[in-house]
């Protein structure tokens, strides 16, 4: 006797088809991972964000500060504590955790626990986009192999948390779904929005800029209105940095803060060379970490889009030109690495053993972020 399991009703789309069987699992085994670790290590937890243990999972380091943004707005006062002197929270922007108050009144839910749903409900709509993309430019199996490099990618699970990275994931993916499809009008809103998300937003210029200029067969004569659309993604981090002047008195109160961080400019491929040979054991897994980054997108540089490339190059060069820290969590919206590898990794037994080493090694930081280790700070 067969059991037939309920098939999805034909209205669902097959890339969130394909999302949710990737995403439930995932997050049942990374929550579980988070749990047990915590009772084996006895580690005090960092913060208590809800009545709930298997939630709070989901809130470490800089949740703190969007959870204080989202409460009680920016502050112009800096941190004296130990460890965080120099420190505010004008470091973060807007978008985020603003979003997450805005849903957590209209749902009359705590703040933290309204911004994971609305977190991962970013995660799923990232998912099902890059799915279809990669389906219309490389066929179905390509689409698959990519969604699921994508979930057991090791930084995978920082887009469940009340953190800002699958809102931003989700805009970059949008701004190249508009760029592809044309829809510039589009695009301004989605660059806009994204610009306010983080930082790296105007990484997104140059590879946006490419792609409307193939259009046109790089002719300037055939350049026209569109292009202003692509400048979208700068007006965000432009009238955030206005307000931090009007909050603080001080233009550059921005750029001093994040020196609290550690974050000095520099030469990123000498920051490179630097956390690799340190003593800093986080900086040196941060340095491998680019490093890796930068092999898998080199060895795919003629399977991918020239945009494509262009992006993910932008968005490990730009935070290496301060810092080598916390690599692994800006790769967590590097979309490409997850196009390449379905490009370069193709038959059964290569997939297997590649997805299986990027699983078991995701579980690992999930240890470790969860109980406060440096090396996902």
């Amino acid at each position: 006797m067969s059991i037939e399991w309920p098939s999805w009703p034909m209205r669902v789309p097959i890339g969130l088809r394909k999302t949710l069987s990737w995403y439930v699992p995932s997050r049942i085994v990374l929550t579980l991972v988070g749990l047990w670790s915590q009772r084996l290590l006895q580690r005090v937890p960092s913060g208590r964000f809800s009545v709930h243990a298997w939630l709070d999972l989901w809130g470490q380091w800089d949740t703190g500060w969007y959870l204080s943004i989202a409460e009680h707005g920016y502050s112009k006062f800096t941190s004296s504590a130990p460890g965080g002197v120099g420190q505010a929270n004008y470091a973060f922007f807007p978008l985020y955790p603003l979003l997450s108050r805005a849903l957590g009144a209209a749902l009359h839910l705590p703040v933290f626990v309204a911004g994971l749903i609305f977190a991962n409900a970013c995660l799923i709509w990232a998912s099902t986009i890059l799915y279809e993309i990669v389906e219309h430019e490389y066929g179905a199996v390509a689409a698959g192999r990519a969604l699921g490099f994508f979930f057991v990618f090791p930084s995978n699970f920082l887009c469940s948390a009340f953190l800002s990275e699958s809102l931003y994931l989700l805009l970059v993916l949008l701004c190249f779904d508009s760029a592809l499809k044309e829809r510039w009008l589009r695009l301004a809103l989605f660059g806009f929005l994204v610009g306010l998300t983080r930082p790296p937003a105007v990484c997104l210029a140059l590879p946006l800029l490419y792609e409307y200029l193939k259009r046109r067969d790089f002719k300037l004569r055939a350049v026209g209105w569109q292009v202003v659309c692509i400048a979208s993604v700068a007006i965000g981090p432009l009238l955030f940095m206005l307000f931090v002047r009007h909050l603080t008195g001080d233009f550059g109160a921005f750029f001093r803060t994040q020196a609290a961080w550690g974050r000095r400019s520099g030469n990123p491929f000498a920051i490179l060379v630097r956390g690799l040979l340190g003593s800093d054991k986080n900086q040196r897994f941060s340095a491998f970490c680019a490093i890796a980054l930068g092999a898998v997108i080199a060895a795919s540089a003629r399977k991918v889009r020239p945009s494509y490339v262009l992006f993910a190059g932008c968005s490990l060069l730009l935070p290496l030109s301060s810092s080598v820290g916390s690599m692994p969590r800006f790769s967590a919206a590097i979309f490409p690495v997850w196009i390449a590898l379905a490009r370069l990794v193709q038959s059964r037994r290569a997939v297997a053993v590649v997805g299986g080493c990027l699983a078991a090694t995701q579980c690992v930081l999930m240890v470790l972020w969860v109980n406060q280790f440096g090396v996902m700070a």
